[in-house]
């Protein structure tokens, strides 16, 4: 297990957050007048909007197989998937992320043996640090780290790759789609 921890979706995935979290890109989410991290949005419609899932798709070209399992991955309540407390995590980071003074966020997804707590019944952990006196510019960095026990099963298809916005909450109002592009 994990010997394609971080595959080459999770690359791209791990990137587009990078560059989505980062410099001018990290300003733009700051001036949004709506707050993507409260409970009304769910993490895997963010990552829609924002425009962040894996594009490549090696299994089967053309068929979004890669984006489907990471859309499940964020959406399912399977417990083989990020369960509530991970995905609370990371949306508490990242809406820490974009009101305090952070540069950027930088994104880990690797493989843990158990040693970060992970097991097959739990296989997710999310670790939330701070990097000022490692980083390359020596600013202030949030270093959000998935620990993974296991990739997502091969065999599971995934989910809705155009997940649509709850018509009850906020998602679906007037800001969907007012989120710039990352440049």
């Amino acid at each position: 297990m994990g010997a394609l921890l971080p595959s080459p979706a999770d690359q791209q995935i791990v990137a587009k957050l990078f560059k989505r979290f980062s410099g001018a890109n990290l300003d733009a989410l700051r001036n949004l007048q709506e707050d993507l991290f409260d409970h009304h949005h769910s993490l895997h419609r963010v990552s829609h909007r924002l425009g962040i899932w894996p594009d490549v798709d090696l299994l089967r070209p053309g068929h979004q197989v890669e984006k489907r399992r990471w859309y499940w991955l964020l959406s399912s309540n399977s417990k083989k998937a990020l369960h509530h407390g991970n995905k609370q995590d990371i949306k508490n980071a990242l809406k820490k992320a974009i009101t305090g003074p952070y540069q950027a966020v930088i994104f880990n997804a690797v493989h843990d043996d158990g040693s970060h707590g992970t097991r097959a019944s739990d296989p997710y952990k999310v670790e939330v640090t701070e990097s000022g006196a490692h980083a390359p510019d020596g600013k202030l960095h949030m270093v959000l780290t998935l620990y993974c026990f296991q990739e997502i099963d091969p065999t599971e298809s995934g989910s809705d790759t155009n997940p649509s916005a709850d018509p009850t909450q906020p998602d679906a109002g007037v800001n969907e789609g007012a989120i710039p592009p990352a440049t």
